[in-house]
């Protein structure tokens, strides 16, 4: 009778070490490919990158109309902001900091900058993106 309590015991420490043998295989490597926390964290920065080519397309075509209603462009984020008037969900980086805005009349392009992952505007990791303005 003490057998059969010891084996079931055994058994049931079995089932849990194959349990955590594959959350870890799943969470740190399949033994060559990606692991699954590695696809996930590229996903994740795949959506990002979307989103904020998005809200760039945004801002451009924002840019546009508001300089076909008020035959001018705008002189910051905040003037396009409030001509919008939804608030400018868009009108964020990544790293939650408020894109800054300046038009090239000539090219007719919005160059939109990001402070970047550190959120301070004037440093190294900053990002620039030019935008056509369409219209």
């Amino acid at each position: 009778m003490k057998s059969s309590r010891l084996g079931s015991a055994g058994l049931g420490i079995l089932v849990v070490l194959i349990g955590l043998a594959i959350v870890l295989y799943l969470a740190f490597g399949n033994m060559g490919g990606k692991s699954y926390m590695k696809t996930v964290a590229d996903a994740k920065d795949k959506a990002e990158d979307t989103v904020t080519h998005i809200y760039l397309n945004q801002i451009a075509q924002l840019v546009g109309m508001y300089e076909l209603n008020n035959a001018r462009y705008p002189n910051s984020m905040d003037e396009l902001i409030r001509y919008s008037g939804d608030g400018g969900a868009w009108s964020n980086d990544p790293w939650g900091t408020q894109y800054t805005i300046s038009v090239d009349k000539n090219t007719k392009t919005v160059h939109i900058t990001s402070a970047g992952p550190d959120t301070q505007p004037g440093t190294a990791d900053d990002q620039t993106f030019d935008q056509p303005i369409p219209m």
